[in-house]
């Protein structure tokens, strides 16, 4: 099977898709990138149900990922 067949099989036409930028464009992408500053981090850690739901709330900085697991079991990442 070629790889525009599993694209096809996917519902995506390969002769809509657009080339990859030229090497020193995706260079100038990257130093874009890397020269923004670093976005702030809020992480809330708290065994209380109360305090927890009240981080759930904090819309103003976004939400990336939530990881919930019971306080006596260890993190298991890749696991659900």
């Amino acid at each position: 099977m070629e790889p525009a067949d599993l694209l096809t099989r996917q519902g995506i036409q390969p002769a809509r898709l657009q080339a990859a930028p030229a090497l020193p464009a995706r260079w100038e992408t990257l130093a874009r990138v890397q020269a923004m500053p670093p976005r702030p981090c809020s992480v809330c850690v708290d065994h209380d149900p109360t305090t927890a739901r009240e981080c759930l709330t904090w819309a103003t900085v976004g939400l990336d990922g939530l990881c919930f697991k019971r306080p006596a079991e260890p993190y298991r990442p890749g696991t659900r």
